[in-house]
């Protein structure tokens, strides 16, 4: 049978069985919690549950239980939404004080509790994320066995830092595909259960009551059932990802993009001004590069230092630099706009230097720290509350007023790595029974925030980022993209590959930069300063959905010429990167001595796209990949650019021989490939 990662009656009737009954039972809703240490589970009858059912379209339906809790202030909500077209439930859960005294005590509250049926060999796969390191976004598979469990938990804060919130089960003939909305600190658990898998997922902290008017919410659950194995499951969570996932722009899913910035030559976006960036994407258009998207990153607002210098991380005064930006950044804006060009403006203002915070705002959204953290440097930093409704409110006016006077259209959001902004939500707790709760509230008003910039500026689009890729999970996701997936390893290219196979399996829209950092004995120094230019082997280790053009090349005309050749080629391989079906054709082991091949395929063209690096210190003269979906007794026409190779080969052929491929060390090529005939 031939390979597809379309839905089909199998994978629904593997999510009916694996969640139905527990979706469309109140008492049986997949989720617990404690009430002043009483363990309940779902919503029990004696609660008197009320059910409100809708379509929401012809591929999503709507079920929402509600009830008020007796002898409480307390009513309890949990939206479930099951998708028609992917064999796919999510749900969320909310608490609220709608009396006039606190609640009782909220604790252990289980965004899933569920055990999910299987066969008698279960397999995880899990991820460590990322927190700018080599070691980072390492995926491991292991067996579950009976008694020995699984946890993971991430890192301060961070819903990606040191742990990756997608999940992928195999078990018998079914796999699942399971995702943690929560751009905080969460914890799973999974145990091998003697039907199938057990699974748990939480904020990890909770042990609050609530006052009156307050509202918690678990974590969105998303999971996915269906029949085959992890390539199958790799692949429809991709379809069901740009299906219902993607951000939109002017009426349509994102598409390839290119990237290009212009720094003015200082620490990130600190000296650039008005002039320099209008002459550089002046010069880009003269020279025939229109940029899809022009970049301007931190340091564009006031940011000196006591000592006169621009330092991008005094951050507060959410303002043009007016020094820099005299007329403010219409002027680019504009230039942008008439030339079709979306400009993108960098923002951290979760995260607040107390030099830079104008004496006008409101001083009760800035949250100092009281304890230190042992950091002289960020014991000084406040933390803007937005679990405060009226600092929401206020800061999505301010975001939305220098987005629209700028003529901006890509909000692009960072956040702080390290105890930021862990520490401060636990002393904002404060009293007994509050544990959690600080964070709980700041990610509601996180996300609302989001969602009102959405709603309010017109084909708007979102870039998560958060020291790197450290807070890209589904709730981001529903509403951003990464196009800065990592802080590490621009230009070390073995980890790149092993980086961008875990992006494309979860979080398949990012850009990802073309930098060389090996020597010329193809060895890897973050400290040397690069001996490479760049050249197509950066390139072929760069391939994603938005493409940046090299820093380097702008004053650079051999290494502009190469940058512009090269992106042309990229126009034709990285739309196969979207609305396809990925498959890794080789181990990925981070090492300079391995190859690297990916595969591209997609099903209702039956054609596709093979890449192949030869890294910088190997030593095999050749590599033979067995590439995925070759169809025996058809043909097919396979086609190099690069080198102008032609040959045709059938299926048959390509399963049983495979495709040998022989490349220079350092260097990478395409293969696209097309069924011409049965």
């Amino acid at each position: 049978m031939r390979f597809t990662s379309k839905t089909t009656l199998a994978d629904m009737t593997a999510i009916r069985e694996a969640l139905l009954d527990q979706m469309t039972d109140p008492g049986k809703l997949p989720i617990r919690y404690r009430l002043d240490g009483k363990l309940l589970r779902g919503i029990p009858a004696e609660f008197s549950p009320k059910i409100t059912r809708k379509i929401i379209d012809a591929n999503l339906a709507e079920r929402i239980y509600s009830c008020r809790i007796p002898n409480t202030p307390l009513s309890l909500r949990v939206e479930c939404q099951e998708y028609r077209d992917f064999p796919v439930w999510e749900w969320t859960a909310y608490f609220e004080n709608v009396g006039e005294e606190n609640s009782p005590v909220i604790s252990d509250f289980m965004g899933i509790d569920a055990v999910l049926p299987g066969g008698d060999e279960v397999i995880l796969y899990h991820n460590n994320g990322d927190y700018c390191s080599r070691d980072g976004l390492e995926t491991t598979e292991c067996k579950l066995e009976v008694g020995n469990s699984f946890t993971a938990a991430s890192s301060e804060g961070h819903s990606c830092d040191h742990a990756w919130p997608y999940y992928r089960i195999v078990t018998g003939d079914t796999a699942y595909n399971i995702a943690i909305g929560w751009p905080g600190s969460w914890q799973v658990w999974f145990e091998k259960a003697s039907c199938g898998v057990h699974v748990e997922a939480k904020q990890e902290h909770t042990n609050f009551y609530l006052k009156p008017g307050e509202t918690a919410r678990s974590p969105r659950m998303v999971v996915m059932a269906l029949r085959g194995d992890s390539d199958r499951a790799v692949n429809m969570w991709r379809r069901w990802y740009f299906a219902h996932c993607l951000n939109r722009s002017e009426g349509n899913p994102l598409g390839t993009k290119s990237c290009y910035s212009h720094n003015g030559g200082g620490d990130e976006h600190t000296l650039a001004d008005e002039q320099n960036q209008i002459d550089a994407i002046s010069t880009y258009l003269e020279r025939g590069e229109k940029p899809d998207i022009w970049w301007i990153d931190a340091g564009w607002y006031p940011c000196t230092n006591p000592d006169g210098l621009k330092g991008w991380t005094r951050t507060g005064d959410w303002r043009p630099d007016p020094e820099k930006f005299p007329n403010g950044l219409s002027p680019i804006g504009k230039l942008c706009e008439k030339n079709g060009i979306q400009p993108l403006l960098w923002f951290m203002p979760e995260f607040i230097h107390p030099d830079h915070w104008p004496k006008e705002n409101p001083a009760e959204f800035f949250i100092g720290l009281k304890n230190s953290v042992g950091d002289q440097w960020m014991d000084r930093i406040g933390l803007l509350d937005l679990g405060n409704p009226d600092c929401r409110e206020w800061l999505t006016e301010r975001i939305k007023r220098i987005m629209t006077e700028g003529h901006f259209s890509i909000y692009r959001q960072d956040f702080w790595p390290g105890p930021f902004p862990m520490a401060w939500w636990r002393e904002m707790d404060g009293e007994e029974n509050r544990t959690g709760i600080s964070e709980n509230l700041h990610i509601q008003g996180y996300l609302r925030f989001w969602d009102d910039l959405l709603m309010d500026i017109p084909d708007l689009w979102i870039d998560s980022c958060a020291g790197g890729g450290r807070r890209n999970d589904i709730e981001a996701m529903r509403r951003g993209v990464a196009l800065h997936a990592t802080d590490y390893g621009y230009g070390e290219h073995p980890v790149k590959q092993a980086f961008q196979k875990t992006w494309f399996e979860w979080t398949p829209y990012f850009r990802s930069a073309p930098q060389s950092w090996d020597d010329e004995d193809g060895c890897y120094d973050q400290d040397k300063p690069p001996v490479h230019p760049f050249d197509s082997y950066a390139g072929h280790c760069s391939l994603s959905p938005v493409s940046a053009f090299p820093a380097g090349a702008y004053d650079d005309e051999d290494a502009f010429r190469t940058a512009s050749d090269w992106h042309k080629l990229l126009k034709r391989a990285a739309p196969y990167t979207l609305n396809s079906d990925f498959f890794c054709l080789t181990p990925v082991r981070k090492s300079s001595e391995d190859y690297f091949s990916i595969q591209f395929y997609k099903e209702d063209e039956d054609a596709g796209l093979i890449q192949v690096i030869r890294n910088t210190r190997c030593e095999e003269e050749s590599l033979t990949v067995f590439p995925k979906t070759f169809e025996n007794g058809r043909l097919y026409e396979f086609e190099a650019p690069e080198t102008g190779e032609r040959f045709t080969a059938s299926g048959d052929e390509i399963n049983e021989k495979g495709l040998t491929v022989r490349i220079p060390k350092r260097s990478g090529i395409f293969w696209f490939y097309k069924a011409v005939q049965k």
